[in-house]
């Protein structure tokens, strides 16, 4: 088990999992994408995959802080 790579939460999850499903649910599909096909053709741990990890997180990361901007959740 691993905590989810989001800022401030604490789920924790599988290591088969990169996040907490709310949190998966906020990745755009074209980022979703780029982590299955990383991780089915590089393998996790790989330059690849890391980089579709980074963008993933990140983007939830910049949703989270741009609801946080407009006072909603």
């Amino acid at each position: 088990m691993h905590k989810c790579p989001i800022g401030g939460c604490e789920h924790q999850e599988p290591f088969v999992r990169l996040m907490c499903w709310p949190h998966w649910r906020m990745v755009p599909p074209v980022l979703k994408q780029s982590v299955w096909d990383a991780y089915h053709r590089f393998g996790v741990g790989t330059v690849q995959h890391g980089q579709a990890v980074v963008a993933a997180v990140g983007a939830v990361e910049e949703r989270l802080k741009s609801r946080s901007r407009q006072g909603t959740r």
